[in-house]
């Protein structure tokens, strides 16, 4: 995010680990803790390797997942989260390819320190 006087690019990172969430729900969860630390609304961009979630904006599936009222769609707790985290910005959603991206890699070490820790946690 660019500062809006100085124009100083601010990034956040963050990692986490939860045994009982699927691939999509922690993608979800991810983005939506991301944009939670943005305290004040704010120009935003999202980069993703999850086209779950970065189709659902660019597509303007949203739109029609609210016009059914979510219906057949799932984690719809979790969307409902994001949709509104989203609203309180302008974002700028954008996926990246998985296996190119510098910062993605990155995000991937961290995922995999995370699923360590967690599977430690369980004991032998």
């Amino acid at each position: 995010m660019a500062h809006p006087i100085t124009g100083e690019i601010h990034r956040w990172e963050g990692a986490g680990h939860s045994m009982s969430m699927s691939n999509n729900q922690a993608e979800l969860t991810a983005v939506i803790e991301g944009l939670t630390a943005i305290r004040r609304p704010s120009s935003v961009t999202v980069h993703a390797d999850s086209q779950y979630v970065i189709r659902a904006f660019n597509e303007g599936r949203i739109s029609a997942w609210k016009a059914r009222e979510f219906r057949k769609i799932k984690n719809v707790p979790l969307w409902r989260k994001l949709i509104e985290q989203a609203d309180r910005h302008s974002v700028t959603w954008e996926w990246i390819p998985r296996s190119t991206h510098v910062e993605n890699k990155d995000c991937d070490r961290r995922a995999g320190q995370q699923r360590r820790l967690a599977m430690r946690s369980l004991g032998p």
